[in-house]
């Protein structure tokens, strides 16, 4: 990210790794763990809808954890 954006400060990088990071996680649960857990297939995503909020509720990320920690105990 550095080399494409040579001018942009610390903060700036971080963000934008942030994005991406939180972007690949997204793409990993939604596309290849979500349809292993249901066994079915979503459906690809089509449009952005700037209205909708980007980020994960706190209801969904506690019982995401809980669900993985049964999984693996």
């Amino acid at each position: 990210i550095k080399e494409e954006h040579p001018t942009w400060n610390d903060e700036e990088l971080f963000q934008a790794a942030r994005r991406w990071v939180i972007a690949t996680m997204q793409k990993i649960i939604y596309y290849d763990f979500l349809p292993v857990l249901i066994n079915e297939d979503v459906e690809p995503y089509k449009q952005y809808m700037p209205h909708v909020p980007p980020g994960i509720s706190h209801s969904f990320a506690s019982v995401a954890s809980r669900y993985v920690h049964t999984i693996v105990s």
